[in-house]
């Protein structure tokens, strides 16, 4: 009777002066310039009459972590555990009894973020991610608008929708509005002026001159902001390139803008015509937000907080927005030196 036979690979074991040959190849590559690292161990293969994948075999001892190159992003990554969790959980209970997938993957992370269930994105720091053509708001093709294609985006420059927020450090508040075309210095001191002024306040108590105020370089840090900022007594800080931590918060409520309140817009077009329209139901979204989601740092809604500070800790003004925006604009008098 014959039984099963097992199959064993058989492996060529190296002899006394192959291993210490390794050993000299090995220091020899990590030794090599780019390019010839090949020739190195085409000629030890013909000295010690191996193969190539026998040659890497016997130096894998004397190479250490050398032989495979860590990727620049290692340790990285750009989805949290917990939300591909969900994500798989909400594909495979929307499978059919016959293996057929319902759910495709892009239709689950849409919907699920839409629900604010997961984030799973990346964020831009300026939204350029919807524009008002005639149609109202649409969702900007990222692959037609921007690669290889640089007409295109001119083509919808005019339409496209830039996205200011500010956050309030101690409470969480979090508060954004839209503006045509490109990031600028008159849009940022539109913007800062629309914050200080404040909203209806029984709906809205967030307003107040803030005594420090970071911001990302560029337009948001133009000459006009600073004089602007200079007039009001705000100390004014730009954040280094390439240290996004000093600015956090801001980021973070970057994403909620763009996965709780822009993820749904797309079902909102026929309320969204033009700009007033679509920061009119920006402010809606931001009031209810914000008087209603508790805070995970203070226990508190982010309005309940603000309501916290006492009125001699805020620093209210006067201005309307108009005059506010128009001193970005006044320029201080030279009334001169007067002789004798």
């Amino acid at each position: 009777m014959s039984g099963p036979v097992a199959c064993v690979p058989w492996v060529s074991m190296p002899s006394a002066y192959q291993i210490a040959a390794a050993a000299r190849v090995a220091a020899r590559l990590a030794a090599a310039r780019h390019g010839e690292r090949g020739e190195v161990v085409r000629a030890a293969c013909d000295e010690l009459g191996c193969s190539r994948q026998s040659l890497y075999t016997w130096m894998r001892p004397h190479r250490g972590d050398a032989g495979r190159r860590q990727r620049s992003d290692a340790g990285r990554h750009g989805l949290l555990r917990e939300e591909a969790e969900v994500i798989a959980a909400v594909i495979v209970e929307g499978g059919r009894g016959n293996g057929k997938r319902i759910n495709t993957l892009v239709q689950t992370v849409d919907d699920l973020r839409a629900d604010g269930l997961i984030h799973g994105c990346r964020v831009d720091s300026v939204c350029v991610l919807y524009y008002l053509p005639d149609g109202g708001v649409q969702v900007t093709d990222e692959a037609e608008h921007y690669k290889n294609k640089p007409h295109n985006l001119a083509a919808i420059a005019e339409y496209r929708v830039i996205r200011y927020v500010v956050t309030d450090h101690a409470t969480g508040v979090v508060r954004w509005r839209y503006y045509p075309h490109s990031e600028s210095g008159t849009h940022t001191i539109a913007f800062l002026a629309w914050c200080v002024v404040g909203g209806d306040p029984t709906r809205q108590p967030f307003r107040g001159v803030p005594r420090q105020l970071k911001v990302d370089p560029g337009a948001t840090a133009s000459g006009a902001v600073r004089r602007w900022c200079g007039l009001l007594g705000i100390d004014l800080i730009v954040c280094a390139r390439g240290k996004p931590r000093a600015k956090g918060q801001v980021e973070q409520g970057q994403d909620l803008v763009e996965t709780r309140f822009e993820s749904g817009l797309r079902f909102q077009r026929h309320r969204v015509r033009n700009f007033n329209d679509l920061n009119r139901l920006a402010e809606v979204f931001q009031d209810h937000y914000n008087a209603t989601a508790t805070h995970s740092r203070h226990g508190r809604t982010r309005y309940d907080a603000w309501l916290t500070i006492t009125p001699e800790q805020l620093r209210l003004v006067a201005e309307s927005e108009a005059q506010l925006r128009r001193l970005a604009t006044r320029r201080p008098k030279n009334r001169g030196c007067g002789g004798i």
